[in-house]
């Protein structure tokens, strides 16, 4: 008797402690912010027009790596506000669109997502371009809530470094197809 009763104080206390830090972890970071920066030796304006233009996407993407047969098309006027870059992996299940919906000439890209396969998110990517000398650094602030219990998963696995390496793969990219194109000149 005292056996089960032990084993029963026992089991409830962990309950109440997976209640507690569960309920911790699903009130807390609802969204996830990643701040990422890269020095580009070119000016703000080629830098600019890579990122604008979904057109040039695939020379930098870092899911092209991974997907390098992924299908896609641009609609709208390339460049523009309103331009969106729809994609469907090959490789890789993976389906949305992208869409710009902020631009300040060689100065910010805003561009909102929404992936639909495998999993339904609304990430944010705001690209920012400061010219200093012959060089343009850049700012990607990528922005993605994440509700109960998606914020969870992202506690207890690498998900969030795997974003910050992904995202930092993308800008490492953007560097080198910007200084190529630049060198080409």
């Amino acid at each position: 008797m005292k056996k089960g009763i032990k084993f029963l104080g026992i089991f409830l206390g962990i309950i109440v402690i997976a209640v507690v830090i569960l309920n911790m972890i699903s009130s807390d970071e609802k969204e996830i912010v990643i701040v990422s920066e890269q020095k580009i030796d070119a000016p703000a304006s080629v830098v600019y027009n890579k990122v604008r233009n979904f057109k040039n996407y695939p020379s930098w993407s870092p899911f092209r790596l991974t997907d390098p047969q992924q299908k896609f098309d641009i609609t709208a006027v390339d460049g523009q506000v309103g331009s969106k870059f729809h994609w469907v992996g090959v490789q890789e299940t993976s389906e949305g669109y992208q869409e710009i919906v902020g631009l300040e000439e060689n100065k910010a890209v805003n561009i909102k997502c929404n992936i639909t396969v495998p999993y339904d998110a609304k990430p944010e990517f705001n690209y920012s371009f400061l010219e200093k000398g012959n060089n343009t650094y850049v700012r990607q602030e990528f922005k993605v809530k994440m509700d109960f219990p998606a914020n969870i998963i992202a506690h207890l696995t690498d998900l969030r470094k795997d974003m910050r390496l992904t995202n930092e793969k993308g800008l490492s990219l953007l560097k080198k197809v910007c200084e190529e194109d630049l060198a080409k000149l």
